[in-house]
């Protein structure tokens, strides 16, 4: 049994780690929020930082994107993606991680054995 995520307030974003697809029926994918040193609000998808916009969270990059669609998750579970995804890249070109903007269609994947 999976625990529950508490409500959010969907106007107050806040830092931490998390996963989200990119497109429906896609992949999850690492995603973080966090304040620099400058409290400037940062966004992390899938790897790639998104340029911060000042203090307003609004006016950052991602983070509304993130806190609105994506799950919270453990920073271990953030950090498996990431090494998942530069697996795929490295070793399997067509896993569903090296492709997280493609939705995972079965009808693509080779069989199993």
């Amino acid at each position: 049994m999976t625990e529950r995520e508490a409500p959010r307030v969907v106007d107050q974003p806040e830092a931490g780690w998390f996963t989200m697809r990119l497109v429906k029926d896609g992949p999850k994918v690492a995603a973080r929020i966090w304040q620099d040193d400058n409290g400037l609000w940062r966004a992390e998808i899938n790897g790639e930082v998104q340029e911060p916009a000042g203090a307003d969270p609004y006016r950052a990059r991602g983070v509304l994107r993130i806190w609105h669609s994506g799950r919270r998750c453990t920073e271990g579970e953030y950090r498996y993606r990431l090494e998942l995804k530069a697996w795929a890249l490295a070793n399997n070109p067509d896993h569903p991680a090296a492709n997280p903007s493609r939705p995972i269609s079965l009808k693509r994947m080779p069989p199993i054995f």
